[in-house]
């Protein structure tokens, strides 16, 4: 499975027009557009899930959907992007239509967004039966299926839509509520067999199908391996065994000397970035990294809300010193028990919830309670 955008710009097509012509006209939509995300997923038999649809809205508005592909899961995010509890949504969706099990798991290929490593999902994955095996970095243009053969002809054929839509409405722009029908015309041109298969059969997923010029590092950034950026950091020599592999390619001598190609500088100081290889996310070493890190995250939250709510109390204690209202001390508005806030100072929304025991008030949301529950 992977992501990608659909937009209502489209790309300039190629226009064909007399030799010699100065003025050549063509249609085109708004300058700005809206970004709308479309999910994909195919087996390497070539079978194709429902796609899924993320559309930047708050609420979901059925009208954005009509004339989409068949089985096309509808979601909204507000930026219209992949999100952890989209990817969660989607997953189930996934599971629904596969039908898998623990007796009969599926392999589910992804790249390594963050949105796809939340530990809720990967709980759900091993909980019903899917291995979600996570590609290496900065190889999905080589080892995504979909990134090789489909994405290109879908963004292709959706141009041509989007194109022929402006020619049959003239004075119009394409907005939100066309997406789904232009989509569904390119998708259905894209989402062919032959696609899937040749996508799996150029990445294989499987190194061993690309030659070893791809592996070589670019000519501008070629730089010595980490020992020997460490040498450099530290003054120590290297020796003989530690000399650091630099990959060599023949250039024309004259060429390289009228126009040496560029080099960048080796750094100073060493990145602590982490590099990531494949990795199964749904195995057990991986899970409890996901589960600290998820515990790690929620305290944190935890701990930054109730800084933002201490210092909006204390704001209001410094605006009513300012104003000379010290009504907040009056016995007669309620406190919560929780965050000691007053109910006069309440923002719209909030519910307040009432012990039977002690007749005393707090928010709903301190008490960790829904307020509409029985």
């Amino acid at each position: 499975m992977d992501e990608s955008a659909l937009t209502t710009v489209q790309k300039p097509p190629k226009i064909f027009a007399l030799k010699g012509k100065k003025q050549v006209r063509a249609l085109t939509s708004a300058e700005r557009g809206l970004h709308v995300t479309v999910v994909a997923c195919v087996s390497a038999a070539g079978l194709y899930m429902p796609p899924a649809l993320i559309f930047p809205r708050k609420r979901l508005n059925p009208n954005l959907y009509d004339r989409a592909p068949p089985g096309t899961l509808r979601l909204c995010q507000e930026s219209g992007y992949m999100t952890s509890d989209l990817f969660l949504v989607w997953l189930k969706h996934f599971c629904s239509v596969v039908k898998c099990t623990k007796v009969d798991p599926v392999l589910l290929i992804l790249d390594g967004h963050a949105s796809h490593k939340s530990y809720e999902a990967i709980c759900f994955a091993k909980e019903s039966g899917v291995i979600l095996l996570c590609l290496p970095l900065h190889c999905t243009h080589r080892l995504q299926p979909l990134d090789v053969s489909f994405f290109g002809p879908l963004d292709t054929f959706y141009s041509q839509e989007i194109s022929k839509w402006l020619k049959t409405h003239p004075g119009r722009i394409v907005n939100l509520y066309q997406i789904s029908e232009l989509f569904n015309a390119a998708y259905m041109r894209a989402a062919t067999v032959q696609n899937a298969v040749s996508g799996y059969a150029a990445t294989g997923i499987n190194p061993d199908i690309f030659p070893d010029h791809l592996y070589s590092p670019s000519a501008t950034t070629d730089q010595p391996l980490a020992i020997a950026i460490d040498a450099l950091t530290t003054g120590d020599a290297l020796t003989d065994s530690s000399q650091p592999v630099v990959a060599t390619m023949d250039y024309h001598d004259a060429l390289d000397d009228v126009s040496p190609l560029p080099h960048a500088e080796v750094p100073t100081t060493k990145k602590s970035r982490r590099s990531e290889g494949s990795t199964v996310m749904t195995s057990t070493p991986n899970m409890e990294e996901r589960k600290d890190k998820a515990a790690n995250q929620k305290q944190k939250e935890e701990r930054k809300k109730l800084a933002r709510t201490v210092k909006r109390n204390i704001t209001l204690q410094e605006q009513d010193i300012e104003d000379g209202d010290f009504s907040a001390d009056d016995d007669s508005d309620a406190a919560c028990l929780y965050c000691n806030d007053t109910f006069r100072r309440s923002k719209a929304g909030e519910h307040w919830l009432q012990c039977q025991q002690c007749k005393s008030w707090c928010h709903a949301e301190c008490a960790g309670m829904n307020p509409r529950s029985k």
